[in-house]
């Protein structure tokens, strides 16, 4: 009777061997094939505000104690900002926050200010975010204020009859890192409440459209 026992526990750890490795690539191929993801909420999906100084942005720099070095200025490509009646080196804005603009700014030209004070805002942003896919008008639309991914939807004319709104994606670059985001839309369109995803500069959102198999 214990041979037979110890025969049979034997079988079983056999079946389980070659089972498990079976059902491990089963489920790994399900899982594989699927390419909708969480959506993941928090900072990355919370609003943005428009703080970080970006290439293409126009911003207004005034001095209060020194009014004629007052400017309004395009940022250029290589974020170099020069003030045209200053006397000094080009100033970096590039990705910075306009406190650590003010900052290098007076560390450059507060030897010539009565008054070390000087003020930056931005006149227009220059952040978009891409538009593509199932929408009436596909294009990049203007972040000029915090933008919801539902924003940006209908900013671009809205979704096609054909537009699937359960599996929006949004692509975003952050540091040098690419992440995709996967969105349920569909509730807004049913009269629902939906949780707002906020976009960031240069996202890009794609509406996939249904698939007909004939």
């Amino acid at each position: 009777m214990k041979s037979c026992t110890i025969q049979a526990n034997r079988l079983a750890a056999a079946f389980n061997a070659l089972v498990a490795p079976a059902s491990a690539l089963f489920i790994g191929l399900m899982t594989g094939c699927s390419t909708y993801n969480p959506v993941v909420v928090g900072s990355d999906a919370g609003p943005y505000e428009a703080t970080i100084i970006l290439p293409g942005d126009t911003i207004a720099v005034s001095f209060p104690g020194a009014t004629n070095l007052n400017a309004t200025i395009t940022v250029p490509v290589d974020g170099e900002v020069r003030l045209p009646a200053a006397f000094g080196n080009p100033v970096s804005a590039m990705w910075k926050s306009r406190s650590q603009f003010e900052a290098d700014l007076l560390k450059e030209f507060g030897p010539q200010l009565r008054t070390p004070e000087v003020n930056v805002r931005t006149v227009q942003s220059a952040a978009v975010v891409y538009v593509s896919g199932a929408v009436a008008a596909p294009n990049k639309v203007l972040m000029n204020r915090p933008m919801t991914l539902l924003d940006a939807v209908m900013e671009a004319g809205g979704p096609t009859p054909l537009a699937k709104m359960d599996r929006v994606s949004v692509v975003r670059n952050f540091m040098g890192e690419q992440r995709t985001y996967n969105v349920d839309l569909s509730s807004a369109f049913s009269g629902q409440d939906v949780m707002p995803f906020y976009l960031r500069p240069f996202d890009s959102v794609v509406v996939p459209a249904r698939k007909f198999n004939f």
